[in-house]
């Protein structure tokens, strides 16, 4: 079996002594697996086009900002090996506002 998350996974996938609570731990792992990956990618992105900084935008990032704030994303995101360096000194910027878009439009 493998290990995932923490947790030691049964014969077909599934850890046996686990129960389900969709509001307790399982929904926080999947949120600090989702911010994870979310990092890693925007950091594959931004290396891979030689970003010279990042700014995320949308609801889902807005409601993510405990997340994308924390300590899990910036090391997802400036993981990248050799690199290390040059992806710390990206920055990464939220845009909070609720529609951005609309900002001089008129």
């Amino acid at each position: 079996s493998q290990p995932f998350l923490g947790r030691t996974a049964g014969p077909r996938g599934f850890d046996a002594g686990a129960t389900f609570n969709p509001f307790g731990e399982g929904l926080s792992r999947l949120l600090h697996l989702c911010d994870d990956l979310l990092g890693s990618v925007a950091g594959d992105y931004a290396l891979a086009h030689g970003a010279t900084g990042l700014v995320l935008s949308g609801s889902l990032a807005n409601r993510m900002r405990p997340l994308l704030t924390g300590p899990g994303f910036a090391a997802s995101f400036t993981a990248k090996g050799r690199y290390e360096q040059m992806m710390s000194a990206i920055p990464v910027k939220l845009i909070t506002l609720p529609e951005p878009g609309l900002i001089g439009a008129a």
